[in-house]
Formats: C-alpha cells, structure tokens, sequence
C-alpha cells in the first residue's frame, strides 16, 4: 500500500503538468482590430490647407455621423432639418503605406465604387481626411 502511495504522489503531479500544458486555447481568433480609425467620427467641417482656414458644418441643421467598425465595415448616416439624409453602408480597409485607407460601397446602380482616402489623426479625437484626387481641403471629423 506504501508503494501505491508513494506512486500515486509521484505521477499525480506529471498528470497535472501534462494536463495543464495541453489544455492551451487553441481556437481560430482573429486578431483585434485596434486601428485609431474604429469607432463613430461626427463630421465637424472642411479646413481649407492653403489657408488653414476651418468652415464649420451647422451641426444644429445636418448632422453626419461615420461609423467604422473593427470587423471592417461601415456605415454613414446623414440627416437634415428637412428629416431628409440616408445611410451608406461601406467596407474599409488599411494599406500598407502610412495613412491610406481604401473604402468601397455600392452605388445606386448596384456598381461597387472604391475610394483611396488619406486619414490623419490629431490625438485620439480629431480625424482629417483627404480625397486622393483633391487635396485642397481636408474634411475634419471628431470622435464621438
């Protein structure tokens, strides 16, 4: 009976070791997308870059919300004073080179249109943005 015991003290252990090691999580996750892009960005204006000079939107008249979520999609939704706006619904996606995204919806036409966009940010809650074929004025966003 002595041996069992002293048997039992020993592998009980090497059992708990070996069975500790292999039960590690193994699933299939995607990695977090943590891009300072995600989240709900309120449209704020245009600053004109030649002279720095910001046209504020009357927020109290239209109001321009644009979502990006961490799986890669999107939508914007506008409203006006009139009850009027509509919602688009989109994809996003980071390039390789700094501060381009590419974002593709579909058109009225059922046509999928992509858009080269070049994002900076100011902090955490300020988000500029550059159409890749006019760079005269950026559109300026706050996160919300």
């Amino acid at each position: 009976m002595k041996k069992l015991s002293t048997l039992l003290t020993r592998i009980l252990p090497l059992v708990a070791i070996t069975l500790f090691i292999s039960c590690g999580d193994d699933d299939d996750k995607k990695p977090i997308n943590d891009d300072a892009i995600v989240g709900t960005w309120l449209y704020t204006g245009d600053l004109e870059v030649a002279t720095q000079q910001f046209e504020a939107e009357d927020t109290t008249c239209y109001k321009e919300l644009t979502t990006f979520n961490k799986n890669n999609s999107g939508a914007i939704v506008a409203q006006d004073c009139e009850g009027d706006g509509g919602t688009i619904v989109f994809s996003w996606k980071k390039e390789s080179a700094a501060n381009i995204y590419t974002v593709s919806a579909t058109n009225e036409d059922n046509q999928i249109e992509t858009q080269q966009l070049i994002i900076t940010f100011k902090g955490k809650t300020k988000m500029f943005i550059t159409y890749g074929d006019d760079n005269s004025y950026l559109e300026v966003y706050e996160k919300q």
